[in-house]
């Protein structure tokens, strides 16, 4: 999914001046899992740029430069998919379910789910001094917005 952002966001910056925007000047916005996924494909962007090379989860090396983006808004988002699985589980859908969305190998253990989920979670990426050197500095400004009351997407997932 994180190939699709990058795919439209590259056709965005290829296009956006024939429809009178301003390809130096775009903004990435994200609402519940289009903010997990706009915050992740930033961190992966800025990634990719810094080593010049495809992530290895990647067919390609996305065109955009990270500095073409302004910045990113991120509303209502998932940021943490170890803390968001037990919500996700109260909802009814199982353990099974979760890791099928988050590509989890069949059969993987506990701990190669969370290692798998923490390579997803862009709270943990950040904390756990995932991104080399000299990434942060191609990150654009982040703001994120959340509601404590969000019955989808709880707060203490975003954090």
């Amino acid at each position: 999914m994180v190939e699709d952002v990058f795919h439209g966001l590259d056709w965005v910056q290829s296009n956006i001046g024939a429809y009178g925007g301003d390809p130096e000047n775009i903004f990435l916005l994200g609402q519940s899992a289009g903010a997990h996924l706009g915050m992740l494909s930033v961190l992966v962007n800025a990634v990719c740029y810094r080593n010049l090379k495809a992530n290895k989860e990647l067919n390609f090396v996305p065109n955009f430069k990270p500095s073409k983006i302004r910045a990113f808004v991120g509303i209502s988002g998932p940021y943490d998919m170890i803390k968001f699985g037990p919500h996700f589980h109260e909802r009814g859908l199982g353990p099974e379910i979760l890791n099928s969305v988050f590509g989890c190998r069949s059969g993987a253990s506990d701990k190669e789910i969370n290692e798998h989920l923490q390579c997803l979670s862009p709270t943990k990426i950040f904390q756990s001094n995932l991104l080399p050197p000299g990434t942060v500095e191609l990150i654009p400004p982040l703001i994120f917005c959340h509601g404590k009351v969000d019955k989808v997407s709880r707060s203490n997932s975003s954090y």
